[in-house]
């Protein structure tokens, strides 16, 4: 993918384009990089170093950006972790962006274990959907891939979520020698449910679990197809998932080459961290700090610029990403927000 000239590289200049011409219109907001979880694929067993509250961007600050990133043309907003609902007052900031309705599509990644009493409130005020992280369907790996008990109130939370006609996706981290197992049961869950149920990759992130051997989206296919001969592709609204369905069944499935990194040619997103920090890309770094401009007195057409700016400088793909860390380990997914 060639860069575009920089005279042709945004047909409107209100709207965020990098130079490979990719145009971002999705953000994914980390409020905390804390959880109350210690999934091996995300975190040491030990946790990470946390830095102060008052280091994290506060609402007012995060409200003051989403209105900057809705006039750049940001259409869609997850709101991620560590785990969003042990940010205090995380529901009443909920509240509030679905009220205020400042971007058109707010969507939410959890475990699960914090948000069942939320749950009706989040139907009621429109949520866009609910991803949900389960890599397992047992009880007792639960324990053992979270290092911490939860899977009844994560499997309790999906089925509420459900009955309440959110749309529902279920993330799955497929590790082999871990949960691969499991790939054609997590599969049934879209026979009776309309829930779509992602096969994602392990990242080699900061409390990966080294013991667990990688398991490639290909394989991953290779499995369901072998499994379902019947199951097709389908389109769906995700840039990063190949999608399928399984005839007969009311839900579909989606597979994520997370570290194959297959997708990037279409990625439309850019991540903004707890702390303020710009990520254009999963494998890189961060590359600008909002929180320190609005704190330094920056205006809103100085932060405008700066975002636009570093949207530009987005690599071409997660390896490039990786390779500008310059050997650099990668961090903890709860510091990135997945």
């Amino acid at each position: 993918m060639q860069p575009l000239s920089t005279d042709a590289h945004v047909s409107d200049t209100s709207l965020l384009y990098d130079s490979f011409g990719r145009r971002i219109s999705y953000l994914r907001l980390a409020l905390t990089d804390r959880c109350n979880l210690r999934c091996r694929y995300c975190m040491p067993e030990k946790g990470i170093d946390i830095l102060p509250a008052q280091q994290l961007l506060c609402y007012e600050e995060i409200f003051k950006l989403l209105r900057i990133f809705k006039e750049l043309g940001i259409t869609k907003i997850r709101l991620t972790g560590g785990e969003p609902f042990v940010r205090r007052d995380a529901m009443d900031f909920l509240r509030r962006l679905l009220k205020e309705k400042i971007i058109p599509g707010v969507h939410l990644t959890t475990n699960g274990t914090h948000i069942m009493p939320h749950l009706e409130e989040l139907a009621r005020l429109g949520i866009s959907g609910i991803n949900f992280s389960l890599d397992t369907l047992n009880a007792e790996k639960f324990k053992h891939i979270t290092r911490r008990r939860g899977f009844e109130k994560t499997r309790d939370s999906i089925h509420t979520a459900r009955k309440l006609g959110i749309p529902v996706k279920i993330n799955m981290v497929v590790m082999a020698g871990v949960n691969e197992d499991e790939i054609e049961a997590f599969a049934r869950l879209t026979e009776k449910n309309p829930f779509d149920v992602r096969f994602i990759e392990q990242m080699p992130f900061n409390g990966a679990d080294e013991k667990a051997a990688f398991y490639s989206a290909a394989r991953i296919e290779s499995r369901l197809k072998s499994a379902y001969p019947g199951m097709k592709t389908v389109i769906t609204s995700s840039k990063v998932a190949r999608g399928f369905q399984i005839p007969g069944f009311a839900g579909r499935i989606g597979i994520i080459a997370a570290y194959s990194r297959t997708f990037c040619g279409s990625c439309n997103r850019i991540r903004l961290n707890p702390y303020g920090g710009v990520q254009t890309c999963l494998y890189g770094a961060p590359v600008l700090n909002l929180r320190d401009m609005l704190r330094g007195g920056s205006s809103d057409d100085d932060v405008t610029r700066a975002i636009q700016n570093t949207v530009m400088g987005k690599p071409v793909d997660g390896f490039a990403a990786e390779e500008q860390r310059k050997g650099r380990a990668l961090p903890s997914m709860a510091s990135i927000g997945g």
